[in-house]
């Protein structure tokens, strides 16, 4: 299955958490789990899918970032800020001290 492309699992009554071995499918392009009673943490490899190509909807999962996940996003707009101009150097880097603390 590593050359799958394109997994749609629409409506299956499937349950349980989305397995770790899918983060074996890196040609993975498109993944339709909707409609289904999956449960428990969306894992993080899916997280780099682009959005239009990811359909989780309809199912059961605990969408509360773990730290790490939340680090991630702070840090990604901290940059961001940064990069459009709105803090200067010594503000972000300060932000930064005070994320990784």
């Amino acid at each position: 299955m590593e050359n799958l492309i394109d997994l749609t699992l629409v409506r299956n009554n499937l349950s349980g958490p989305i397995p770790e071995s899918f983060v074996n499918l890196k040609n993975l392009t498109t993944l339709s789990l909707n409609g289904n009673n999956l449960t428990g943490a969306v894992p993080d490899f899916l997280y780099d899918m682009d959005s239009e190509d990811l359909n989780l909807e309809g199912n059961n999962f605990d969408l509360s970032l773990t730290p790490a996940q939340e680090l991630i996003r702070s840090l990604e707009t901290l940059s961001e800020m940064y990069e459009e101009g709105l803090l200067t150097d010594e503000e972000f880097q300060e932000a930064k001290r005070q994320l990784l603390l």
